[in-house]
Parts: structure tokens; sequence; C-alpha cells
């Protein structure tokens, strides 16, 4: 086994370490490699980088983002998606795009991406090393039979892969495939044999020193998932296959079915779902993608000029987007870690015993191998545990990270548990149903819309749709919005469980948990900045000496009425009214609130430019603790009803502790 994957392992243990432990364990890490044999040494020195790396040099890069903003990139990438819009139509023109430089280069409808996801072929509108290594064999095939020079063809083979890398976004599965393909072109160049291990891991330690965060990104998981897959399980099986099958069956069972079984369960892990017949689509559908990109490659210079020869392309791809709407698909919680672990180490079994004749390595090699990977399972579970379903005499408020929207999850110290509000639509339109299947939570006793604005409406309709809830609560706001005449269909089909709130109503979530509806009184507010947001449902909660007062995006106009009506609004947590606007937050309604703790939900660099400077002022000045999702992430606050801890949860990192209050 070469060394240099070991070293590899070695400074991915390090990065998954180093957020952990100080960097000073270096040093006892540097003596232990000093006398430990040679074939630990790489594994430490790989150990020793990655430990320090992110400490000293700064956790991430911005390259990649910078590779896809250069304005050629940019220039080409939308001069290309819309020549395809214009010749294919919008819905045909974004999947050909999206098939050839990704999603991060087409503007594809939920509905077509959802289509994707359910029928397990999502991964084909994410440009990856498919279409590097089609790009990268049509250049050199033309450029062997041009009789180009081994030099020349490498280096036009590498610009246009540079290009295409940029084109497509510089997410982490092009830039794995683009290194890869590289380092074999060059290989080719210089008469060195092509080792995919060799090329494979020597992308993974460039791209981890460059930003060691993308050891936690999903799409850097998946990736080097699939391509190891492809090195080890593919190989081996088809040879075994083509003893008993048909040779084309064989080969694309040994094609499909190996990235399959080593991304299930991450896929599990981070999404909680998997697709019943994905090995059936991508064994369907994988030859004709592939046959399909290298057309396109090839004729997309002659269709630049002649348009009208595309004609044809349009029924074609629509054949392909009927042919994956909707299939079967199976949903569960977040599967442990030691089930993760349990799965690779099965899987690992299964590549040792296939290719047994194979692989000559030694025991210590074995150990060298191994051991990095079994430390690295140890720490992350011991640094980063699994979310807490709920702790015991515990009430517990989760306020999610949904970008510019609310979204507040309560469990109850006796596990009832109630939703206000969903989050936007868009890319987000499914993140609160992902994170609730995420906790297995299968069902809500109450879920609440506060008003019916999309960014607290959209994110509810797919929870509505696959979990089942007890009481569905509702402003009575009148709005004529598509959305929300959704909504009100989910409501109307949970037969007298639905009902619109009003101010003075009181419930409980349990016996200790007592919820007071403290607006919308009747008449509602007309006429006002915004009615939706005025009339929005504002509750308090309380929980033994804690309460929490849930403010929706009522402005000026609702707190004034809710001082004026004289219900006890004092809380210790305030969910800060309409993402912390200008127009909400009033010094006297603060007063009156008298919070330690003020929650902000707001998206990262909104164009709202919420939450508003004022607000923060009004806030500090009354020496309230703020915390904000845009630089704070997801919030937890668990309180036994006296005090309170409150955990801080990056969304591109794991949790770091709680502070107590």
């Amino acid at each position: 086994m070469p060394q240099m994957i070991i070293a590899v392992l070695g400074f991915a243990f390090g990065v998954l370490v180093s957020d952990a432990i100080s960097p000073f364990f270096s040093i006892p890490i540097a003596a232990f490699g000093f006398f430990a044999p040679r074939s630990f040494r790489s594994a430490i020195v790989g150990c020793l980088v990655g430990l320090i790396r992110p400490h000293f040099v700064g956790p991430e890069s911005q390259i990649f983002g910078w590779l896809a903003d250069i304005p050629v990139f940019d220039i080409l990438r939308t001069y290309l998606q819309d020549f395809y819009v214009r010749i294919l139509g919008a819905e045909t023109g974004g999947l050909v795009t999206s098939l050839v430089f990704g999603a991060q280069a087409a503007n594809l409808s939920v509905a077509l991406k959802e289509a994707f996801r359910i029928a397990g072929v999502i991964h084909l509108l994410v440009a990856s090393g498919a279409q590097v290594g089609i790009l990268a064999g049509v250049i050199v095939t033309l450029a062997d039979k041009l009789y180009f020079s081994p030099r020349t063809s490498f280096i036009l083979s590498t610009i246009f892969l540079i290009v295409y890398a940029g084109v497509a976004g510089g997410s982490p599965p092009i830039l794995r495939a683009t290194i890869m393909g590289i380092i074999l072109l060059g290989g080719r160049l210089f008469g060195r044999e092509r080792d995919g291990f060799i090329a494979l891991f020597a992308a993974a330690g460039l791209l981890l020193f460059i930003d060691p965060s993308l050891l936690w990104d999903v799409g850097f998981q998946l990736t080097f998932a699939a391509t190891f897959s492809l090195l080890t399980l593919t190989p081996a099986l088809q040879e075994k296959l083509e003893k008993r099958l048909w040779t084309p069956l064989a080969i694309g069972i040994s094609i499909s079915l190996p990235p399959l079984l080593f991304t299930i369960p991450l896929t599990a892990y981070h999404f909680n779902e998997i697709s019943l017949v994905a090995i059936f689509t991508n064994f369907i559908v994988l030859p004709f993608i592939q046959v399909f990109t290298v057309l396109l490659f090839a004729v997309t210079p002659v269709l630049l000029l002649l348009p009208f020869y595309s004609f044809w392309i349009a029924p074609l791809i629509q054949w392909l987007v009927t042919l994956f709407l909707p299939w079967a698909q199976m949903a569960f919680s977040q599967p442990p870690i030691i089930f993760v672990c349990a799965w690779y180490a099965g899987l690992s079994g299964l590549v040792f015993w296939l290719r047994g004749h194979f692989m000559r390595i030694s025991f210590r090699q074995t150990i060298a191998l191994f051991l990095p990977i079994l430390f690295g399972i140890g720490f992350w579970s011991a640094a980063y545990p699994a979310p807490s379903a709920g702790t015991f005499g515990k009430l517990s408020v989760t306020f999610l990270d949904v970008g510019q929207g609310d979204a507040i999850f309560i469990r109850s110290p006796d596990g009832r548990t109630m939703l206000i509000d969903g989050g936007p639509g868009w890319d987000r339109k499914y993140q609160v149903l992902r994170w609730l299947r995420k906790r297995g939570v299968r069902d809500l006793d109450i879920v609440v819309l506060t008003h019916p604005h999309a960014d607290h409406l959209d994110g509810l309709l797919p929870v509505l749709r696959e979990i089942s809830a007890g009481e569905i609560w509702d402003s009575g706001q009148e709005y004529d919005a598509w959305n929300y005449r959704k909504f009100r269909g989910f409501a109307d089909q949970k037969r007298g469980r639905f009902r619109n709130v009003r101010a003075g109503e009181k419930f409980h979530l349990t016996r200790m948990v007592t919820l007071e509806v403290i607006h919308p009184s009747l008449p509602l507010i007309e006429g006002s900045h915004s009615d939706p947001n005025n009339n929005s449902i504002v509750i308090r909660m309380r929980y033994f000496d804690s309460e929490f007062l849930f403010t929706g995006d009522a402005e000026g106009e609702g707190e004034e009425r809710i001082q004026r009506s004289g219900y006890p609004i004092q809380s210790d947590v305030l969910k800060v009214g309409h993402h912390g606007s200008r127009t909400s937050s009033s010094r006297d309604f603060l007063l009156r609130v008298d919070p330690k703790i003020a929650v902000i939900s707001c998206g990262r660099g909104n164009r709202f430019g919420h939450p508003h400077p004022e607000t923060i002022r009004a806030l500090n000045a009354l020496g309230i603790r703020v915390f904000r999702a845009d630089r704070n992430g997801e919030i937890r606050i668990e309180t036994d009803g006296h005090l309170f801890a409150i955990t801080k949860t990056n969304l591109n990192c794991p949790a770091r502790g709680a502070t107590i209050i």
C-alpha cells in the first residue's frame, strides 16, 4: 500500500480531531512518530499536518468559489445555459445544462429535482467524475486522431478540464475528478503506470489541505466514496459476474451497484432516505447518459453554429424526464454512526474477499491503514455526538437555520412535539422535513403557521404532506396565494383538527408546558404596514419558571395591540419579531417582555438587511443576550424550568457545546 495513501488518511484523521483537541498534542504525537515503526510514520506525519493546518493556516479557503466566479467562466456558463434554453425550452434546456455542467450551472424546477431524487438518480444532475472523464476521453481521442504530440494532448486536456471545472461551478466532486484527470493524464505523458488509487488520494489530500472543512461536506464524502467503490469493488465484482452472466449485464451491474453500496450509509445518515429503485434506474439510465454526454460534448461546437440540428434532443430528454417520475423511496430517522461503521466494515470484508488474490498487503500495512480510521471514528463519536432527541426532564426549543425565514421545533420533556412555521421554499423547501426525519420525528402534536408568508409557509407544505399532524393552528388572515391555498387543502384533510386561534386561548403541550395565545385578537388589524405580519400568531410558552415568547413576524402595530391587551408577556426568551427588522422590537415592547435571551431568525447576507442595526442596538442597550441564525447557525435552548443551556450549531460544523445561563 503506497505510503502516500496512508499519509492522506492520517491527514484526514488530523483534520477530523483538530477542533476537539489542542494543536499542542502534536508534540507527543511527533515524539511517538520518532520511535514508531516505519509503516506508521507516513500516517503520523499526515496526522501532524492535518492537526496543525486548520489552527495556523485558517480553517478554509475561498479558492473554490473564486474559480467559479472568474468572469470568463461565468460568461461562458450563462451563454451555454441561454443557448440550450433558447433551442430546447426552459425545462428541457435547464435539464441538458444540468446533465452536462451540473445543477450549479442550471435553473431547474424544484419539482424536477424532486423527481430525480425520488428515482435515486439525483446524482446525474451534479456534474462529477463521469462528465470529467468523458470530456477528457473525447479530447484525448481527438488529439490522438489528429496526431498531436503527448505533451500537446496533455496541455489541451488540462486546459479544457480546468475550464469545465470553472463553468460547472467548482464543486468538490468536479475538483476531485479534475485533479484525478490531470494526474492520470500526467502519468500517461511521462509513461508512468496510471494508478487510480494514487490519483484519488492525491486529489483528496490536495483538496483537504486547501480547505479542511471539506471533510464535512456531503458532496466531498459522496464523490470519494463512489469513486473508491469503482476502484476497489467494481473490477473484482465484474470478474466474478462475467463468469455467470451475460457480459453487458455483468458490466452494467458492476458499474451501477458498487457506488450505491458505498453511498447508501452516507445518504441515509445525511438525508434520511434511500430510493428503493435506484439500482434499476441507474442500471437503465447510466449508459444512456454517458452516450448522450459524449454526443453533446462532441456536437456542441456545431450546435453553437447550427442550432436547428438540435431539434431531436428535446423529445429525447423529455422521455428521460418522464422515465424518472415518482417511484418508491424509503424514509427513516438518522442511523447511528455505529451503523455506518458496521456497513463499511462489511463492505471492506466483501472487497477483501473478492480481491483476495489481487491484494497482497502486510499485517503492519493493514494496521497502519485502519488505525487512523478507527481512532477517527472514536474521536468523531466523542467530539461530535449525534443530535439529541431530547433530554428527560428538559424542554427543548430549536431555532432552525433555514435562511431568511422561521422554523422552530419544540420537544417537551415527555416527548410531545410542536413545530412553529416551516421556513422558506426554493432550495430550502425540504430542509425542515429532512431535519425532522433525521431526528426520528414521525408525527407532530401541534403545527403552527404564524402567518401566510412564503418564508414561513413553504417549508411546511412537505412537512404536512409527509408527517402526521395532531392539530394545525392558523391566524385566520385572508390571503390569496397558491401556497396558502395548498396549506388550507392539507388543513381541511385533518377533519376538525384545524383551528384559527385567538388571543386568550390556553392549551397544554403537556401537563407542565402551557401555551397561551397572546395575539391575534378580533377584529384583525387592517391597513397596517403588513396585515399578515401584524396578525401573526404570538404564543407565550411556560415551563415551571421559564417562559418563551414566539412573536412570528409581528411589527409595530401588532406589538402595540399586544401591549394594550393586558396579557402577560414577560419572558426569559424572546423570538425577535420579523427577523429583527426596524419595524419591530420597539423599546417599550422590549421593556415589557424583559427577556434575558433574544433569538433572531435571519439569513446570511439577506437582501433586506436583517437584522437592522437599530434593533441590535436596542437589544444590546438593555443587556439582552443576542443569538442570530446568520452567525450562530441552528440554536437550541434547553431548560429544566430554571436554567437555560444554549447550543449554537453552525450547519457546516458540528456542535461545540452549550452556554449555561
